[in-house]
């Protein structure tokens, strides 16, 4: 760790610029390791690696959502569920937290899709009938585009999260643990992600989500649109163009 640390520092101090995924991580290098003589930190943000290749249509996944009423909605969560932060995260939510959306919403569905699910896990899912468990599906974002909400339970890691990203980029408002939200601040802010740190404030952030959606204020297509103008090829290659000749110009 040592090592790794000392290497890490020098990463950071001996470069002209560094780049971040989040303006979390950003602050984080910042603090431990930059001072007025070392690199400039500046955060790019994520996205995606080649421009979109047209116009998909949704219709049918549109027109899926909407035979849900407010009710019987279709939660989803995605990932490895054989990876160590999965397990810890998802184990506790399950247990803890996972009972009041059944108490909340008791005729909705939960798919929880990924690699390789655990016995352990199975045996806690077995224990609700609204949950089914989809081992190594062939095709993730069909379950994410036949979903209604997406959940991201993770609380441990850094960086950005990019099954937040796949739920975003379907059109799903999310509600996602604090450490899972990093990154999104702009969809926080917009009211399409919905944060939480524990058992009590899933309940609040879960309760206000729903209230978004009877009233019309989770629209597929406006979600879509911010993930487009934030996490785009296009737009990932102009913010990666602003930063470098507004530092070059303060080079010059």
């Amino acid at each position: 760790m040592h090592y790794l640390k000392k290497a890490e520092r020098e990463a950071v101090q001996l470069s002209d610029l560094n780049l971040t995924l989040t303006s979390q991580d950003a602050d984080l290098l910042q603090l431990h390791y930059a001072s007025d003589k070392f690199a400039k930190i500046k955060t790019l943000g994520c996205f995606e690696s080649m421009p979109a290749s047209g116009n998909i249509n949704n219709s049918f996944n549109l027109s899926f959502s909407r035979l849900n009423n407010e009710t019987n909605l279709n939660f989803a969560i995605t990932g490895s569920l054989c990876s160590h932060q999965t397990e810890v995260s998802l184990k506790p939510f399950l247990i803890n937290s996972y009972p009041d959306l059944l108490k909340t919403l008791p005729t909705h569905r939960l798919s929880i899709a990924g690699r390789n699910p655990s016995r352990k896990l199975k045996m806690i899912c077995s224990k609700y009938c609204g949950i089914s468990i989809i081992a190594n599906p062939a095709d993730m974002q069909s379950i994410i585009d036949h979903s209604d909400i997406y959940i991201c339970p993770i609380n441990v890691g850094g960086g950005l999260k990019l099954r937040v990203m796949d739920a975003l980029k379907a059109g799903l408002p999310v509600l996602a643990h604090a450490v899972s939200s990093r990154g999104h601040d702009a969809f926080k802010k917009a009211g399409f992600l919905f944060e939480y740190e524990d058992e009590q404030s899933f309940l609040e952030s879960l309760k206000l989500l729903l209230t978004s959606r009877c009233e019309g204020r989770l629209e597929r297509e406006k979600i879509k649109r911010l993930y487009a103008s934030i996490f785009s090829y296009e737009s990932g290659v102009n913010r990666l163009k602003e930063l470098l000749i507004n530092f070059k110009l303060t080079e010059e």
